[in-house]
């Protein structure tokens, strides 16, 4: 939370105006353009009293603005409410005297006015007295420039496509514009198809500038289009002639720069990438970028700085007869077959343009700050009842000629991100009008809920036609993707953010659905919804529909959802379904995610790595940042929660989810689980916040937290990375695990440089206990202190008593030697219980061990695989191994699965960087595998083409190398083994 303040604003005319304005109180919010016109970090109320405007504001510490950047932000938009907004409309062409005051010391005095100001101290506010006599005026004005507060800079032109906006501007820097190919004008802005543009006449400027300013709010259709431009400016006489333009996706992958006439001015900036590929028309980026006089050039997106500035040689003229495109990144005049002159044009843009300006000179970072937000001010006594002819009108205009579609099964009652953006900006625009449950204080959008929401906006407008909300925005049938479990008193326009961040790093489509029980269930027959057991229940049911991936568990500060009876139960079977689906070995993605509202956007915790984050070199490295900033005392709250004292609106419900929860083991098991859950989710954390390694595990008692879980049957713990991780660390772990239970076990520590051989001892030994295991995954690459033979111990010690065990993975650290190898082998043929195993895949890499040679495969292929195995993958890349060792593998393998019982197998061996072998190798592998028809083959191999790039080489049962050419081998690229 950021800080509170108080300001005071005088409004100044001749006479009285008390009585030309009514006392009261006119509340507004700010908002910021990350979403449109609906996030809004502050909010604002301004009380009018005896001719005196108060004003309080509340700001959360959101894109990185500094208290006295907010102070310039509030004061600009305060007396912007004051002058032009509908209650002060009288007080147009009058002289707007103010002050923001920091504390109660600070004040306003002018010598030259005959009303000083006086402190009058009330709640912390300042008072400032009536200043009627016009000569003061400037020296106001002088005050005010003093304390770094400036008029909103006004543009030399511009341009707002919505339909019917255009009109309402000034003609005098307004310029008139020709569409040409598929643009058109809609209720959004100039719709773009890809193949249409916008020329404007000729500016027609005072003078040619040496400093400007661009700026445009669009949206995307698709943010995978390359080389596009969004607004240019320049001349446009020919091919070569001098421009500059927002473009996007040209030389930085989907990211935004600077293009110029032959690139004269144009250079990546780093700036982010933009993660969501289809975006929302109505998701509007507002993108400026800044030209000074000397060179440098300066990018802005949703008046945040972009990336680096950068100078180029300066300064370049824009002409005054120059024009403005948009949609490309600049045209070049041809006379058409009629006679007349057209405009061809290069980069075509695919989306939205909303508004557009041009300054005469390059804007400041706080000018470019402050335009980044817009304000609405209402006044007037709120609604008194959600069915009055007030709220109904206003759901009217908007909503008016809404049918629902009638869905039968409400689990296919999902809601997409932007069919909740329509309803948030519905409500940031009304719900001020809509007083809160104590029916007396006003909402604004840092106070409207669930509760607020369905009173004013849900009931109203579904009780027509007896249906749900969903029904009212869809055509049809509309599953979830993912379950949200959340608390009704969660602030809608948190859950909005949260919903953002987690479709961005699940890369989820426009639309996927969200189920919301709110949205979803029929809110005028919820006994049909809830039934007498849960199990029928309508949240029941869309959890388990199989084309749900999993639940995503929205918390407040204060983890609220966990002492709700609703809440409870949906975590309870979302680690059902968790654990059915680990015994039946499905393959169907499922995932308990965790997202909070944090410092102004949804942070995300997961327990696995996300498709956003496997976009990184390093996906792990890139979770773990992603994770980083998830509040601890939110996880704290998840470390300590009791299901037992959950409760539920209705003392039914209560009853019944309780007796359903004893059924299942009870709220204490479900208890010790769902910690496991947290204490799994915030071990990482715990290390990384903390200098000396494991003392947070301690403090929060992490370890034996997950001990108390012993019904844990998945565990899924990524170190990786972590390059302070201590050999205590890793036993701290090792004492907390359960082995009683457990079936699966997933475990990184790649490139935790700190361990040694004393970390895998103590893990390995752990491991041995955990019987029941059917999947063990366990990397330990490029952890240089642990030694080979270490490592081949721990392998030997995990293989101990595996009679379930179905899948085993192990990538070993550098280290390995040839000698190791007899160890391996020695657990895979002598261990106890593994060759009774049903073993199906089995994955060993020994990537970049360069003490291992051919001696190392001819103890290898002494073992014999089992007949269960289906998969068999083995990385030797960057071993020291010769074409000897390709040819003993090709025997080997020919000799092991010619036996008629076995049905089918995939093999996938990976020699990258093994350069001794040669391509005669792989004619001979050809040869030897021709004998096996139920085998499919993978290789990724050291062969290099005429380019000198690495190869890859794919066979199948019928066509075990499929081509061949003169030079060798026709390869394409697969995964690594």
């Amino acid at each position: 939370m950021g800080c509170s303040n108080s300001l005071a604003l005088q409004p100044r005319r001749a006479g009285n105006m008390s009585g030309s304005v009514p006392n009261g109180l006119y509340q507004g919010l700010i908002s910021h353009n990350d979403l449109g016109d609906v996030v809004v970090p502050a909010k604002l109320k301004i009380e009018l009293k005896d001719g005196t405007l108060y004003g309080d504001w509340e700001v959360f510490d959101h894109a990185g603005l500094t208290n006295s950047q907010w102070s310039s932000i509030f004061s600009e938009h305060l007396s912007a409410a004051a002058s032009e907004s509908c209650p002060f409309s009288l007080l147009d062409e009058q002289m707007l005297c103010w002050a923001w005051t920091s504390s109660p010391q600070q004040q306003l005095v002018s010598s030259d006015s005959p009303g000083s100001a006086s402190d009058d101290q009330a709640n912390g506010k300042i008072r400032l007295r009536c200043m009627t006599q016009v000569g003061c005026q400037d020296v106001i004005r002088g005050e005010i420039l003093e304390r770094g507060v400036k008029k909103r800079p006004q543009p030399v032109a511009q341009w707002d496509f919505r339909r019917g906006h255009f009109a309402d501007l000034k003609a005098n820097n307004s310029p008139k514009f020709q569409r040409y190919g598929h643009a058109y004008q809609a209720d959004d802005g100039l719709v773009l198809s890809g193949d249409g543009f916008v020329v404007t006449e000729p500016l027609n400027l005072a003078q040619d500038l040496k400093a400007k300013t661009l700026e445009v709010w669009v949206a995307f259709h698709d943010s995978a289009q390359r080389d596009v431009g969004v607004m240019g400016v320049g001349l446009m006489d020919g091919r070569g002639a001098l421009f500059d333009a927002v473009a996007y996706n040209q030389r930085g992958p989907r990211q935004w720069l600077n293009c110029s006439e032959f690139f004269n001015r144009t250079h990546t900036v780093g700036g982010a990438e933009e993660s969501w590929a289809n975006r929302s028309s109505s998701e509007f980026l507002r993108l400026v970028i800044t030209y000074e006089e000397n060179g440098r050039i300066q990018i802005y997106r949703n008046g945040m700085k972009y990336g680096q500035s950068y100078k180029t040689h300066g300064p370049v003229l824009l002409r005054k007869d120059s024009r403005v495109v948009f949609g490309v990144r600049h045209v070049w005049p041809f006379i058409a077959e009629d006679g007349s002159q057209s405009y061809e044009g290069t980069g075509h843009f695919e989306g939205v343009v909303q508004k557009a300006m041009l300054y005469d000179r390059a804007l400041s970072e706080e000018e470019i700050h402050s335009g980044s937000f817009e304000m609405w001010s209402v006044h007037g006594a709120p609604y008194s009842d959600p069915e009055g002819d007030l709220n109904l009108k206003d759901l009217l205009k908007e909503f008016d000629g809404v049918k629902p579609a009638r869905i039968a099964e409400t689990k296919l009652k999902a809601l997409t991100v932007p069919q909740l953006q329509r309803m948030v900006r519905y409500a940031a625009r009304s719900c001020h009008n809509w007083p809160q449950r104590d029916g007396l204080t006003r909402n604004d959008m840092w106070s409207l809920n669930l509760y607020d929401l369905a009173k004013w906006l849900i009931l109203p407008l579904t009780k027509p036609h007896k249906c749900s909300m969903v029904e009212l925005f869809v055509r049809g049938d509309q599953p979830a993707v993912y379950f949200v479990s959340h608390w009704w008193g969660e602030r809608i326009i948190e859950m909005l953010y949260c919903l953002v961040s987690h479709s961005e790093s699940r890369n989820l489509k426009r639309d996927s659905g969200y189920w919301v029980c709110a949205y979803a269930n029929n809110q005028w027959t919820l006994d049909n919804e809830l039934s007498s057991n849960p199990e029928t229940s309508s949240f029941y049911l869309a959890m388990t529909d199989e084309r749900c991936r999993g639940v995503l568990v929205v918390l407040d500060p204060e983890a609220t959802a966990f002492t709700r009876i609703w809440c409870a139960f949906e975590e309870f079977v979302a680690l059902d379904i968790t654990d059915a689906l680990c015994r039946c070995g499905s393959t169907r993605p499922w995932s308990l995610d965790v997202v909070t509202f944090f410092k102004g956007e949804g942070t995300l915790l997961t327990q696995d790595t996300t498709v956003k984050d496997c976009t990184d070199h390093k996906p792990q490295l890139a979770k773990s940042t992603r994770e980083a900033r998830f509040p601890m005392q939110v996880l704290g709250h998840g470390l300590m929660l009791d299901l037992a004292t959950a409760q539920a609106t209705s003392k039914d419900d209560e009853i019944r989810v309780n007796e359903w929860m004893e059924r299942k083991g009870g709220t204490k098991v479900a208890n010790h689980r769902l910690r496991a859950v947290f204490a799994i989710l915030a071990w990482r954390q715990c290390l990384t916040s903390n200098a000396e390694g494991s003392s947070d595990v301690e403090k929060l008692k992490l370890g034996s937290i997950l001990r108390s879980d012993e019904s844990l049957k998945v565990l899924r713990l990524d170190l990786s990375f972590l390059w302070l991780l201590q050999d205590r660390d890793v036993e701290a772990l090792a004492d907390g695990i359960p082995m009683s239970s457990l079936e699966s076990v997933w475990l990184g520590f790649e490139w935790c440089t700190q361990l040694t051989n004393q970390a895998v001892v103590a893990l390995g030994h752990k491991l041995r206990g955990a019987s029941q295991l059917r999947d063990l995954h366990v990397s330990f690459f490029e952890c240089t202190g642990i030694m080979g033979q270490a490592a081949a111990e721990f392998f030997y010690e995990i293989c101990f008593s595996k009679k379930h065990l179905e899948v085993l993975m192990i990538c070993f650290p550098q280290t390995m030697g040839d000698g190791d190898i007899l160890k391996i082998v020695e657990a895979l043929t002598q261990q106890p219980g593994l060759q009774d195993a049903l073993l199906k895949e089995l994955k060993l890499s020994f990537r970049g061990c360069e003490g291992m040679t051919d001696r190392a495969i001819e103890h290898f292929i002494t073992w014999q695989p089992p007949q269960t195995m289906s998969s068999l993958k083995l990385c030797f890349a960057g071993c020291r191994l010769s074409a000897a060792s390709l040819d003993s593998l090709s025997e080997w393998l020919a000799r092991s699965l010619t036996s008629k019982t076995r049905s089918h197998l995939t093999v996938c061996l990976n020699f990258q960087q093994c350069l001794r072998i040669e391509e005669q190798a792989f004619h001979h592998l050809k040869d030897s595998l021709s004998k096996i028809p139920s085998l499919n083959f993978t290789l990724e191999t050291p062969y290099f083409s005429d380019d000198g790039g690495g190869t890859v080489a794919s066979t199948s049962s019928k066509h075990r190398i499929k081509q061949l050419s003169d030079k060798g081998l026709n390869l394409s690229a697969l995964p690594r083994v």
